[in-house]
């Protein structure tokens, strides 16, 4: 083979190499930030937004309401209930979720009352997420719940 050649065949192979290895990094570097996200949110929500709604459930049990904590992977969602109420939107009962959305890197929150279903959005993950902050957020979703009064 002429060296002309072998020299043409070379820069095509190390053309090609060069490609994969800048994929990899560009891919490595968009997972870095997806993988600190979730890890956070996971933290976030072992830590901070399971314990802040056992503490309301407690409370709210003791006065003769119904709650149900469920989590997945990408979402806490706290169903508050009293007898026959049903919730909107295809929720079962009223309801409160937050939900990571490692796409965006946010944290959603969504809501539905009896009569009233909301999408709104806390913020994300890094900004201050205490036990405070998804306590007032909870308190404003039953304050419109329970002044929607009892199911007709």
């Amino acid at each position: 083979m002429k060296d002309e050649i072998r020299v043409k065949f070379e820069q095509a192979l190390n053309s090609y190499r060069a490609a994969g290895e800048r994929a990899k990094v560009d891919l490595e570097q968009e997972l870095v930030p997806r993988q600190i996200f979730e890890m956070q949110w996971r933290e976030n929500r072992d830590a901070v937004v399971i314990p802040a709604l056992t503490q309301i459930a407690e409370l709210l049990r003791s006065k003769g309401w119904q709650c149900q904590i469920t989590s997945t992977d990408h979402s806490v969602v706290f169903e508050i209930y009293q007898e026959q109420m049903r919730g909107v939107a295809g929720a079962r009962r009223p309801q409160i979720a937050f939900h990571a959305d490692p796409d965006s890197l946010r944290i959603y929150m969504r809501s539905s009352t009896q009569s009233v279903s909301s999408p709104e959005s806390p913020g994300e993950v890094g900004s201050p997420f205490t036990e405070e902050v998804i306590q007032q957020l909870v308190l404003k979703f039953f304050q419109r719940l329970t002044a929607e009064g009892p199911p007709p």
